[in-house]
């Protein structure tokens, strides 16, 4: 599949936009032992509702 981590984070904020939560994207990577290179195994977007002290933010 070709996309990317920001691509499904649009799609989400236009679809949850008025649900009074926030909307969290990125990618899992696994980190090679002893080196610096990393392998993108996945994405993910989610939506949570907001915590007590960010709806008084």
């Amino acid at each position: 599949m070709r996309a990317s981590y920001a691509a499904f984070d649009e799609l989400m904020i236009e679809v949850m936009t008025g649900q009074g939560g926030i909307v969290e994207s990125g990618e899992l990577m696994i980190a090679e032992e002893g080196g610096g290179r990393t392998l993108n195994t996945s994405l993910y977007t989610r939506w949570r509702p907001l915590t007590k002290q960010e709806e008084t933010e």
